[in-house]
């Protein structure tokens, strides 16, 4: 294995500080990234990086907090703090916001695909899932099981457990899964009886055990 470094010092990488990364679609040799002040990135094997961000492209931010691609298509989705971007065969080429989508919450923590859903987290707005980017779903605490509204992270299952995922949350840990009508069903993981807090990034680490449904915290 050779590790190369590439910073802002030796290459021309806009930023050190990577939010999120991801592989293009099937026959693309590309790289995306995510970066905390200074827009997404493309990344093409080749030792250049190529930086978009407000100034030179129509990203609505320069934080990106997550990136989904997706390995059938050239689709990819760039969730920031002030909405959504499409990219498609390399070009950035739409933003979506409350004012011109379904989306009623802009802040968008992280996006998943899940199965032909795509699944959004948001800081504040609770849990979103869509396939038409105009026809969204919102799961808060005002109409389902979940008890808090900012979703950090959204984990999709492996074989055997594919009808399960799991999404972190500001309180907590919650599976869900879809009924048959295709809404999701939450169900919260006690993760407190495992940790001293709900918030895991103060308390440590503990690892779920799906058949027993029980945490080990390590």
């Amino acid at each position: 294995i050779v590790y190369r470094n590439y910073n802002t010092q030796n290459s021309t990488l806009p930023s050190d500080t990577i939010t999120s990364i991801q592989m293009g679609y099937n026959g693309t040799n590309v790289i995306w990234m995510g970066t905390q002040h200074r827009g997404l990135i493309k990344y093409d094997f080749t030792g250049n990086f190529q930086a978009y961000n407000i100034d030179n492209s129509i990203l609505p931010s320069n934080l990106v907090n997550s990136i989904c691609t997706n390995m059938y298509s050239s689709d990819v989705f760039v969730a920031t703090n002030n909405g959504f971007a499409r990219i498609a065969n390399n070009t950035l080429l739409d933003v979506f916001t409350p004012d011109n989508s379904g989306m009623i919450h802009n802040n968008i923590s992280f996006v998943s695909k899940n199965g032909s859903q795509y699944v959004v987290g948001s800081y504040g707005g609770g849990l979103a899932t869509f396939e038409d980017i105009n026809q969204w779903t919102y799961y808060n605490t005002s109409n389902s099981a979940l008890t808090n509204d900012t979703v950090y992270y959204v984990q999709e299952q492996n074989y055997p457990f594919y009808d399960i995922s799991f999404i972190g949350t500001g309180k907590g840990i919650y599976k869900f899964s879809n009924d048959n009508s295709g809404n999701l069903i939450f169900e919260e993981l006690q993760i407190s009886k495992a940790l001293a807090s709900y918030r895991t990034y103060l308390s440590g680490m503990a690892i779920y055990l799906i058949a027993s449904k029980s945490f080990t915290r390590l």
